[in-house]
């Protein structure tokens, strides 16, 4: 007999099929501007305190990519902290500004980090006919074949003559550019010719349609009143 969705045992199997990455696009859009609009006018320590709960939480759960780019981030706010100590007229007005804006850049970039990098998909853009966007995925992904056949050409070159001078370095220059140019040609048409292949542009759909669930609605409203306490701390 199959057991009973409802119970109290089935409980922690509700909860565990659900994640962040299943909270509709537009609910993740529309929580993190008013998440970010509460924190760029935040002033007291009693907002900040408050505004931190929800980027010190999802910090422990981003992945390796977000962790390196809020490293590279950080380094530049070093750069910016430095700069402002050094410009304004009075030490501790400068470091408490620069630690403001500091605060506000890392908590804003945690939870955009978090919050759009499990979005895998791109929203239905019913508004841009399809054989548009189609044309603008094969461009995209035109323009990586000639970066890796460019990339590929320049590597031969170092490895095989290292001290390239003068007019015959711009000469091989010239080569390379061209050969990498034929060689993505090449490669293009392999690609469109597989897509033939395979039926056409016909059912070529990147994207999935937008679903609203009772969910989204739910954590919307708990991202509301959670901003509203941070406009009134």
């Amino acid at each position: 007999m199959n057991e009973n969705i409802f119970t109290i045992h089935a409980l922690p199997k509700l909860n565990a099929k659900y994640s962040l990455g299943d909270l509709d696009v537009r609910a993740k859009f529309a929580i993190a501007i008013c998440y970010a609009i509460s924190i760029a006018i935040a002033k007291t320590p009693g907002a900040f305190f408050l505004a931190s709960v929800l980027p010190v939480a999802l910090a422990f759960t981003l992945s390796n990519s977000s962790i390196r780019t809020l490293a590279k981030i950080n380094l530049l706010n070093l750069f910016m902290i430095a700069t402002m100590i050094l410009t304004f007229p009075d030490f501790h007005k400068g470091f408490k500004a620069a630690l403001i804006l500091t605060l506000r850049l890392n908590f804003t970039c945690v939870v955009f980090a978090k919050f759009f990098e499990t979005a895998n998909y791109i929203p239905d853009a019913k508004f841009v006919p399809e054989k548009i966007r189609v044309l603008l995925i094969l461009t995209i992904r035109g323009i990586f074949v000639i970066q890796d056949c460019l990339h590929s050409s320049i590597l031969s070159v170092r490895m095989r003559a290292r001290n390239l001078h003068g007019v015959l370095k711009w000469k091989v220059f010239a080569y390379v550019i061209a050969s990498s140019i034929l060689r993505s040609e090449a490669r293009s048409e392999k690609m469109l010719l597989a897509i033939k292949m395979r039926g056409g542009f016909a059912g070529f759909e990147q994207v999935r349609e937008l679903n609203w669930k009772f969910s989204d609605s739910v954590i919307c409203v708990l991202s509301g009143i959670y901003v509203t306490g941070i406009f009134l701390a």
